[in-house]
This record gives C-alpha cells, sequence and structure tokens, in this order.
C-alpha cells in the first residue's frame, strides 16, 4: 500500500514508540485520496460529505502543514465528529473512526504542560480507544494504541501486562522483541532472554518460510 496521511496517522505513534507497524488494511480510504477533496471541503457543506470523506479530511486536517494550514484542531474535531455520526448510515467500520477519536486526544494531549489537564485529555483518548477494541479485540493496531496510552498515564505495569497478553495472543515476533527491551532496562535479565528466544525463534520460522 502506498505510504500516504491516513497510513501515516493511524500508525506513527505505533511506529514511534515500539519501532515497527504491525499489519493493517486502509486500504478502503484510497479512493478517497484524492487532491481534489480539500476544494471539497471548502466548497459544500459538511453533511454532504460521506464518512470516510468526513475522516479523510480530518486526518489530513491532522497531518498536512500545506493544504490546509490554516484550520485547526477543531476542524479536524468536527470531521471527526461528522463522521462518527453518519458512519451507521453508510455501513462504515466504526473502529477506525473511533481509533482516530483515540488517536486525536492522544496527539493533543501531548502539547498540554499542565500535568493534571493533560491526564484528562489522555483519559478521553482511552475513552475512545477502548470502545475501538470493544468493536474489534484482536486489531492489533489498536490494543498496541491503549498500551501507548497506559504508558502515558505511568501505568506501566498495567502497560507491560497487556503487552504480554498480546504477545500470547498472537504470537508477534516484534512484541516479544519490545517485551525483551523492556525487561532489559528493567534489569530482569531471566525474562529479558525469554523473549529474545522467541523472537529468534520467530524469525528462524519466518526465514525458512520465505
Amino acid at each position: 500500500m502506498r505510504k500516504n496521511s491516513i497510513n501515516k496517522f493511524y500508525t506513527e505513534s505505533v511506529s514511534k514508540y515500539f519501532g515497527f507497524v504491525p499489519n493493517h488494511n486502509l486500504k478502503k480510504f484510497d479512493s478517497v485520496l484524492d487532491s481534489s477533496i480539500s476544494h471539497k471541503w471548502k466548497s459544500i457543506h459538511p453533511s454532504y460529505l460521506s464518512s470516510k470523506e468526513a475522516l479523510v479530511l480530518g486526518i489530513k486536517i491532522m497531518n498536512s502543514h500545506d493544504e490546509i494550514c490554516e484550520a485547526k484542531d477543531q476542524d479536524a474535531h468536527e470531521m471527526f465528529d461528522l463522521a462518527l455520526k453518519s458512519f451507521k448510515e453508510e455501513g462504515e467500520d466504526q473502529k477506525l473512526f473511533s481509533l482516530a477519536m483515540g488517536i486525536f486526544y492522544f496527539k493533543n494531549s501531548l502539547k498540554i504542560t499542565d500535568r493534571s489537564k493533560q491526564i484528562k485529555v489522555i483519559k478521553l483518548a482511552k475513552h475512545y480507544i477502548d470502545e475501538a477494541i470493544s468493536m474489534n479485540e484482536e486489531c492489533l493496531l489498536t490494543r498496541l494504541h491503549l498500551v501507548i496510552i497506559h504508558v502515558a498515564m505511568d501505568n506501566m505495569s498495567i502497560a507491560v501486562k497487556e503487552l504480554v497478553q498480546l504477545g500470547r495472543e498472537v504470537n508477534d515476533r516484534n512484541i516479544y522483541n519490545v517485551l525483551h527491551r523492556i525487561y532489559e532496562k528493567l534489569g530482569h535479565e531471566n525474562i529479558a532472554l525469554f523473549y529474545n528466544l522467541k523472537a529468534s525463534k520467530l524469525k528462524e520460522v519466518e526465514v525458512l518460510a520465505a
């Protein structure tokens, strides 16, 4: 899949904090990614946008510094809110819309210096991430965002517990590598070695299967 702002929006935090990007399917947005969409947003009433168009525009507002440089966070929020309200009528996947809201609040929380206010915004992010997970508990991308939220809230023990659970469920080499690094930093050498060996075994299997 081509590199685009939609892919960046959903995976940037996971890539930054974990060093890998899980498999995900965002091809449904490819048809919406057209240069004319920005003009469409400015020339028609937002209520005429489809849920996918509203979502893509919200993401473009969040990521773009050139095309929609005058747009504020409120513009992005309004687009995400519009997408959430209209997705049911179009049979869309609500998980991606709820996840978008969670990412939106998390990214905005990073700009807040007052810790008490920051926590309130992070909790809003968690609300939407939890909502996305309730719709698809097997989505690795969403579950990893929840881990990031727990770290941001200083819930390290919960974050590690979630990662361990993910490792058991999906048997993913990348998660084992992350757990290896975490336990290595914590000074738990035996546990770190355990996850390092599990990651190495999966890598060997992947190489043989290639």
